[in-house]
């Protein structure tokens, strides 16, 4: 579109332009995030919500609104004949010259388009050219991957070494080893491709784009004929990226996803309360267990808490001290595991692959009493240490400093006799025998204002224990545990949301109400 905003800064006089000019300034620049701290910082500390926004590049979801106004007057002005300057027509062609553009910079734009369009061929022919080697080039400078996502990947250890040979490796082995899908050579390569792709489409459709106002601009097609280019040329950009986003498939291949294979139905029999977690990357990043009402660490969440975030970037999740202190009591595989996981069942999957279920006999229940607890400095210290193999969840409770007051020198021993879900609560029945109190770790994730915890009816407070899981201490003898899901701010928001439709409505009314009105005394006046 943006061939076809330029000429629509003549029509939109004085202040109406700059601010449209200015909403599309402010929302390229308010997306660049991190990597433009003069703005971002500022925005972040002082703005009212603006950090609760997920990622700052979202907010180009709003760029269309202040684009789409400039578009639309600038496709008006590039349907009128008085927009161009036809060059001056030759000797005996019956073809009149077009008037002269306005003045203004509509009309500097329009004396200048050929050279618009002669820059715009080059640097498509440039880029086909030349496109692969500057990708390349961006490769062995260390673009496409950072060292964070190479360490993730590879580990600490290896990923300087990893990134280095990144650098210096051939394309045709970057290009075997992208087929092989050999991970982080994977994400470099598609990087590559995409940049490539990208920039090439977006040349072609520019260029094509401006030529097709060239000709307009010389008389040869009207302006009808020139709208329905543009159209066209629209409509394929549209096409082209919202496919990326949305990719609709046929209705019996997505209610395939959701009929119970044997591996599932393997998991519904079984009895209490436990998580699973898928070994393969495809799967672990699936939502479908979830369907049939399997909880699993894994899964698909645009907005994760940062506690549990985490655990997945860290690689913690990983861990056998982690998993087991989440409830994971199956491991599922495409391949038989070793190392003391006793296998369980196999499985057929969606499409009849075989599912190998083991056992982790390392698994906590989701509610247990530990006989010790270690304090650490912060977050970040207790998020290392629960991947350390030598952690026994089952025994030790990590604690931050801030989060320890108040915690007994000593531990007594409790026992979880019931645990029953009952909508949005958890019940837990416990009994701690001893002269001091003992120490209740849920394996829920820890989320303060979202829960409301008692103890025999009578508030308590919830910590957070090895970063992610909630903590309660439990004074000695049997009690009733609550914990119930609260959303006050939803319901203040739902009220808050009736109140503005109603206004909205109320206001429309008014409107209306105030049009007729006003066209009543108009028409009063003209008869008499």
């Amino acid at each position: 579109t943006f061939p076809p905003a330029l000429p629509g800064t003549s029509p939109a006089r004085g202040r109406r332009r700059w601010i449209w000019f200015a909403l599309c300034g402010v929302i390229l620049l308010i997306g660049f995030g991190r990597y433009l701290p003069l703005l971002y910082r500022p925005m972040y500390e002082l703005l009212p919500m603006f950090n609760r926004f997920r990622v700052p590049s979202m907010i180009y979801a709003l760029l269309p609104l202040p684009a789409a106004v400039l578009t639309a007057e600038g496709l008006q002005r590039l349907g009128d004949a008085e927009m161009w300057a036809s060059p001056k027509p030759r000797k005996g062609s019956k073809r009149a010259a077009v008037q002269h553009p306005p003045p203004g910079v509509a009309g500097w734009i329009a004396r200048r388009w050929p050279a618009v369009c002669i820059v715009l061929v080059a640097l498509l022919l440039l880029w086909l050219v030349a496109g692969s080697a500057v990708t390349d080039g961006m490769r062995r400078a260390g673009g496409f991957v950072s060292p964070r996502e190479v360490s993730q990947i590879a580990g600490v250890s290896q990923g300087a070494q990893m990134l280095a040979a990144l650098r210096e490796m051939p394309m045709d082995q970057l290009r075997a080893g992208a087929a092989a899908s050999s991970g982080l050579v994977t994400v470099v390569a598609d990087r590559m491709a995409l940049l490539r792709s990208s920039v090439t489409v977006g040349l072609v459709l520019l260029t094509l784009c401006a030529l097709a106002i060239e000709v307009r601009r010389r008389g040869w097609i009207g302006g009808e004929l020139l709208l329905g280019f543009l159209f066209v040329f629209v409509v394929a950009d549209l096409w082209i990226i919202d496919r990326k986003f949305y990719d609709p498939r046929p209705l019996r291949q997505a209610t395939a996803v959701l009929v119970p294979d044997e591996a599932v139905r393997f998991l519904q029999g079984q009895e209490g309360f436990f998580r699973v977690a898928p070994l393969s990357a495809a799967d672990f990043g699936s939502n479908r267990l979830a369907a049939f009402g399997i909880e699993t660490v894994g899964g698909y969440q645009p907005a994760k808490l940062r506690a549990y975030d985490d655990l997945l970037r860290s690689g913690a999740i990983s861990s056998l001290p982690v998993l087991s202190m989440l409830n994971v009591r199956y491991l599922l595989s495409g391949q038989e595991l070793g190392g003391g996981f006793p296998l369980v069942s196999t499985a057929r999957g969606q499409a009849g692959e075989p599912v190998y279920i083991h056992e982790n006999p390392m698994a906590l229940p989701r509610a247990w009493f530990v006989t010790h607890w270690q304090m650490e400095a912060s977050a970040e210290a207790v998020l290392r240490e629960v991947q350390l193999p030598e952690f026994d969840p089952a025994k030790t409770a990590l604690v931050t400093s801030d989060a320890a007051s108040g915690f007994p020198a000593e531990l007594s021993a409790g026992e979880v006799d019931r645990i029953v879900r009952e909508g949005q609560s958890l019940l837990i029945t416990a009994r701690v025998g001893g002269p001091g109190p003992g120490l209740l770790v849920v394996s829920e994730i820890y989320y303060l204002p979202g829960w409301q915890t008692t103890i025999d009816g009578e508030p308590a407070q919830i910590v957070p224990i090895n970063h992610v899981l909630r903590g309660l201490l439990v004074p000695p003898g049997e009690h009733q545990i609550e914990m119930r899901a609260v959303a006050r701010a939803y319901r203040r928001g739902r009220v808050a949301n009736r109140i503005a439709g109603l206004a909205v409505i109320v206001l429309l009314g008014v409107g209306v109400a105030g049009h007729r009105l006003r066209r009543n005394r108009a028409a009063s006046a003209t008869t008499s």
